[in-house]
């Protein structure tokens, strides 16, 4: 059957509004063959001009959908759709003002057909953007989707929910933000390939906010080969631009390369607002790269910004411009700049580095101390309100300068209560978020039922995969959070030591050096360990070695192994331990930097054999004491050879003890036990995620058992014995904040977990942990337990 001209049509707007370019002009082009109505031919030319100007050329297309609008006789309602849709093309060439005043005009105009007034309102919303107008944008954005609504149309209505978010995400409302676009993302990217990349698109740049740039450049990849199969250049040059930003953290060269391509290719649409933000990112990354353009280059670029509406990209150059001043001896370079409360994290952060590097300058280092604690103060209290750890510790990315910063002074000041506080800092800004328990939310169980049973079954669905992974994201990064836990002075740590009769070592890293500070009841001493590159010449290999180690090799090759291991560990015990000058005997407590949690620090020469503790930080220790343990569960997952044989020894020295092994050893099961006992045993194998450290795992008999599962027990074991390979190892984050599923027991409220960080052998692992238990049972603590359960292995007790 024939379809008509207003059939025609309709489908060409609906197939635009997904992003399938190419099928809406087939539509448009028959429909304008078929068309005998003066007003519907004048809006098929007035939609398929717009569809000229997103494919590259809006300044021809701007001319036709100006003369569809200038036809002599049209209704006053397709006058105003055509006017609306000639705001739209201006907004596509960057004319905000025009944009404004053509959308404004038809808004005014159609205020009973909700269909055409959500358009016009969307499309204003998006100036609005561009000009950094928030408020406004967010009204419009608001009154689009009620608009919507009203017409019964759904992916419409999301698509104003999704900018509502972005919005949200631009006045620095990062849990708002994520709320509103992960509401609509399910029906966007159920849509259309076009509109899921949007989604990525803007999830990505929150993405970059939180700290997550590898995270964001994957997505950005499929975001820029859609918009290239699509042929869709706007697009293409707006996920470009992102990509830069993103890689400037890692390989600025590269991100100056394609923020340079993205400009022009928005130049060549006429988009010269676009262009200049493309501009800024090329400039920052120069920067980055150590290429120190001009300030005034910088500084023009800046105002241009300023006056189109990128206001934080000119504030993120006038600041690059000031320190490059700065190093150029111009100790005023600060003065004039205003940066606002309302000013995103990461730009705020940025000028605080300003200010450390201009009071250095001057020869004041207190002053830099001062400042880098007040840019970090305001990173935690954007921490405050998280109760993610995943995204709390990501964060910690914008502050990383700040911490080189502040510890370098601290170090050398060579006093060792600032060494120590900047030592906490530095440690684990995570680790001050006290537990949270989140809600019982169905659609997480859901999820994480689906994400199992998949990986249960080996599924080759790694989309869906990714589709229930990204929803546990989003669900997890929701929690609220409301406070962070102090960092502790120090004459607390030495009154804890004082009753422990230990000692503590904090140590420091940064690019240049690594120190500590080593605390006693009575005393406290700085301990200068040498250059960093050295020490990290020695941890590369040290995983492997010790994966080694722990496989059945045959005994020749077995030799050389543990000899190779043995040198390796010697000398970083050579940089790491001799220096300190401890005592021969008596409990330490180690909290060091993420870059040193690979270490079996219990091998190390001149620490096996005693009570040791590798704390997440010695606020967070000095602040515990252990738990009277009484109850035990035990389980044994599967194909793990010596499993049943290592719960059931160890399970022998707890009267009661519920052990669970076979088809019994179930996820739902294991937590059950979790939540009723003060020690839980897991002999299971294990699964590090480094990128998604929740998704870190035992394997239990009917499929892993995640990070994403702790979390959500109503109540947590005091000592978590971890008998799994790789389940200790610690994702580094950038602040050298680890993150993994022995971390995510500390977090969920755990006040000890034993793991290892790297493979262990079934033997070593059956022998050292059943005896572990003998010594639990009799009161010792979990670090003292371990030590007198035989020789010293990779197993660590972190925590207290």
């Amino acid at each position: 059957m024939t379809r008509t001209a207003a059939e025609r049509y309709a489908a060409a707007l609906a197939d635009s509004n997904l992003g399938r370019t190419a099928s809406a002009r087939r539509h448009l082009a028959a429909a304008a063959r078929l068309a005998v109505d003066p007003d519907l031919a004048a809006r098929i030319a007035g939609t398929s001009a717009y569809l000229e100007a997103e494919s590259g050329d809006p300044a021809t297309a701007l001319g036709r959908c100006r003369e569809a609008a200038e036809r002599p006789g049209l209704s006053p309602y397709t006058r105003a759709v055509l006017v609306g849709q000639v705001g739209l093309i201006e907004m596509r060439r960057g004319d905000a003002a025009a944009a404004l005043e053509h959308l404004g005009w038809a808004i005014r105009r159609l205020p009973s057909d909700p269909a055409a007034l959500g358009r016009l309102a969307l499309n204003r919303g998006d100036v609005h953007l561009q000009e950094g107008d928030l408020r406004h944008a967010a009204e419009d954005f608001h009154r689009a989707q009620r608009a919507f609504a009203r017409a019964g149309l759904p992916v419409d209505a999301a698509k104003a929910r999704h900018n509502e978010g972005y919005t949200a995400f631009l006045q620095g409302e990062l849990l708002p933000a994520l709320d509103a676009m992960g509401e609509a993302r399910p029906v966007l990217a159920a849509a259309s390939p076009v509109l899921e990349a949007v989604c990525d698109l803007d999830r990505a740049e929150v993405l970059l906010a939180a700290g997550m740039p590898g995270d964001a450049a994957g997505l950005l990849a499929g975001a820029v080969q859609v918009a290239a199969a699509r042929r869709l250049p706007r697009q293409r040059a707006e996920a470009e631009l992102v990509l830069a930003r993103t890689l400037r953290f890692r390989d600025p060269v590269a991100a100056a390369r394609i923020a340079r391509a993205s400009a022009a290719r928005f130049r060549r649409q006429g988009n010269e607002t676009w262009a200049l933000r493309a501009d800024a990112a090329a400039l920052l990354a120069d920067v980055a790269a150590g290429r120190s353009p001009d300030p005034p280059l910088l500084e023009a670029t800046a105002e241009r910004l300023r006056r189109s509406g990128g206001k934080d990209d000119a504030q993120r150059l006038t600041i690059a411009a000031a320190r490059l001043r700065i190093r150029r001896g111009e100790t005023d370079a600060l003065d004039r700049i205003r940066i606002g409360r309302t000013a995103p994290v990461p730009v705020r952060l940025r000028l605080s580095e300003a200010r450390v590097e201009l009071a250095l300058r001057r020869g004041r280092p207190a002053d830099a101390l001062a400042a880098a604690a007040a840019g970090l103060d305001q990173l935690t209290a954007a921490q405050a309100v998280l109760g993610s750890v995943d995204l709390a510790t990501s964060l910690v990315l914008h502050a990383r300068p700040l911490l080189q910063a502040g510890t370098a002074v601290a170090v050398q000041r060579h006093d060792p209560a600032l060494v120590y506080a900047w030592s906490e800092r530095a440690r684990s800004l995570a680790a001050r978020i006290p537990p949270l328990k989140p809600p019982q939310d169905p659609a997480v169980s859901h999820a994480v039922a689906e994400l199992r049973r998949l990986r249960a079954m080996g599924s080759a669905d790694p989309k869906r995969e990714g589709e229930l992974v990204r929803q546990l994201q989003d669900l997890a990064w929701r929690a609220r959070g409301g406070r962070t836990a102090p960092i502790v002075p120090l004459d607390v740590v030495q009154a804890r030591l004082a009753v422990t009769g230990g000692v503590a070592v904090a140590m420091t890293w940064t690019p240049d050096r690594a120190d500590a500070v080593v605390l006693g009841a009575g005393d406290a001493r700085c301990v200068a360990l040498g250059a960093s590159a050295p020490l990290a010449d020695l941890l590369d290999g040290l995983q492997a070695d010790l994966d080694l180690a722990a496989a059945r090799l045959p005994e020749r090759l077995a030799e050389a192994v543990r000899a190779s291991l043995s040198d390796r560990l010697g000398r970083l015990a050579g940089r790491l331990v001799g220096p300190l000058g401890l005592p021969a005997e008596g409990p330490v407590v180690l909290s060091v930097p993420g870059l040193l949690a690979p270490i079996p620090w219990a091998m190390l020469p001149g620490l096996g054999g005693r009570p040791l503790t590798v704390a997440t930080s010695l606020s967070r220790w000095s602040a515990m004491t252990p738990a009277p343990l009484s109850a035990a569960a035990f389980v044994a997952g599967p194909d793990v050879p010596r499993a049943a044989e290592e719960v059931a020894r160890a399970a022998a020295h707890w009267p009661g003890a519920v052990a669970l092994q076979g088809d019994g050893a179930s996820c739902a099961a294991a937590a059950g036990a979790a939540a009723e006992a003060d020690v839980l045993h897991c002999s299971a194998h294990g699964r590090h995620s480094p990128e998604q450290p929740l998704l870190s795992a035992v394997e239990l008999a009917d499929g892993p058992w995640f990070g994403y599962d702790v979390e959500r027990l109503p109540r947590v074991p005091a000592v978590v014995v971890l008998s799994a390979c790789d389940v200790g190892r610690a994702g580094t984050r950038w602040g050298q904040e680890t993150t993994g599923l022995a971390r995510a027991w500390l977090h969920a409220g755990a006040r000890s977990v034993i793991a290892s960080a790297s493979a262990v052998g079934d033997d070593e692992a059956c022998e050292t942990l059943a005896a572990l238990h003998a010594h639990l049972r009799s009161g010792r603590s979990p670090a003292e337990a371990l030590a007198l359960a035989g020789p010293p292995t990779s197993f660590v007790c972190a925590g207290v």
